[in-house]
């Protein structure tokens, strides 16, 4: 992070790889200030236990929000058969997070979910619309939807999309860099994606995408930092 140059790093509970919330806690205690971290959920486990995690590490505890992986092939989360991110399961975790005022990170997108049929634009504009005052973040952009994603961005003033490593020259690039540039410059975040990209990398990577320089730092902090109540002129 020091030789990126990256300040503040967010760091996702990956529950369905076996991380713990837990170790989110220790590693914040362990780097005061440098981290920011997301409680991670898992939408097959049942509502109560979910529920009882967010008051735990969230209400309770130091993370700032919340996020879940429901798309995830059974390859990637053995024993846990992927879900669109409109079952039934999730609205649980849409209305808690919506009631205590918390952002959602989805992973949505790329190549760990099942098939594109777990991961269709509808489903997530259909949960934008009907938890409007929700933030969502959909790690991975929602690629390869990238151009539906940004106008999703755009008509959903909830939703915000990190392409990460989905942004970095393949072929949902074009559309994320216009979305930065033009489209929905305030809902684009940058991300890396480590350890799949070194973080150094990702940041060279990204500034040398092309997209409008007056809208450079919004995507490389500014837009991230409103999400999480940080000093956006920092």
């Amino acid at each position: 992070m020091d030789e990126a140059k990256i300040d503040i790093g967010v760091v996702p509970g990956r529950k369905c790889f076996g991380l713990k919330n837990a170790d989110l806690v220790e590693l914040m205690e362990l780097y005061p200030g440098r981290f920011i971290c997301f409680a991670g959920v898992d939408p097959h486990d049942p509502t109560e236990e979910s529920m009882a995690e967010i008051d735990e590490y969230v209400v309770n505890g130091p993370c700032t929000g919340v996020v879940i992986e429901p798309c995830l092939s059974e390859n990637e989360a053995p024993g846990k058969p992927p879900m669109t991110v409109d079952d039934p399961r999730v609205h649980p975790i849409y209305e808690k997070c919506q009631e205590i005022g918390v952002p959602l990170m989805i992973s949505f997108g790329g190549l760990t979910n099942a098939a594109l049929r777990y991961m269709s634009p509808i489903d997530i504009d259909n949960v934008a619309e009907k938890y409007p005052n929700l933030t969502i973040i959909l790690a991975h952009g929602g690629c390869p939807w990238a151009d539906v994603m940004c106008w999703i961005a755009l008509r959903r003033a909830n939703v915000y999309i990190s392409p990460d490593i989905y942004a970095m020259g393949g072929p949902g690039t074009v559309g994320y860099v216009a979305g930065a540039s033009q489209l929905v410059p305030e809902k684009i975040l940058f991300g890396s994606a480590y350890p799949m990209t070194p973080m150094k990398e990702a940041v060279v990577r990204y500034m040398g995408l092309g997209i409008k320089e007056e809208n450079l730092p919004k995507v490389m902090y500014q837009n991230a930092a409103r999400i999480l109540g940080l000093d956006v002129e920092a």
